[in-house]
């Protein structure tokens, strides 16, 4: 096995694995929310994380942001590991544009996959009254 399969094969299970994380920390949000509480108002401006060290929003937009940004980087890293072991000989005068293509379209895909899986988080956040 090449050096290139190896680092695809490692690649795709620490996606797996953040996406595991990813629906870990969604299971605990569920169950630390506040609307789990009876006595929870939702126009009462008290939401948060009903476990203290759970409280502050800054822990969980941290983790968020960590989750994003190794998500998309590890979804960019696996796009660019198939695209160039599946590199064909081009003509050079099309290489340098051809190239240039393929960062704007990684950059593309990092950023699509971080605002996405930062607003869909987010907004779950929101909706389980975690974050106010």
């Amino acid at each position: 096995m090449t050096a290139s399969r190896h680092m695809e094969r490692y690649f795709k299970m620490s996606a797996y694995a953040l996406l595991i994380a990813a629906l870990m920390i969604a299971v605990i949000a569920f169950f630390v929310s506040p609307l789990r509480d009876p006595n929870f108002v939702p126009a009462a401006a008290n939401a948060g994380a009903t476990v203290s060290w759970l409280t502050p929003e800054r822990y969980w937009r941290a983790g968020l942001n960590i989750l994003a940004i190794a998500l998309a980087t590890n979804v960019v890293v696996l796009r660019w590991l198939s695209v160039r072991s599946s590199r064909t000989p081009t003509h050079t005068s099309r290489n340098l544009l051809h190239r240039l293509f393929q960062f704007i379209s990684l950059c593309g895909l990092w950023l699509g996959v971080f605002y996405g899986t930062w607003f869909v988080s987010m907004y779950y956040l929101l909706w389980q009254y975690i974050l106010d």
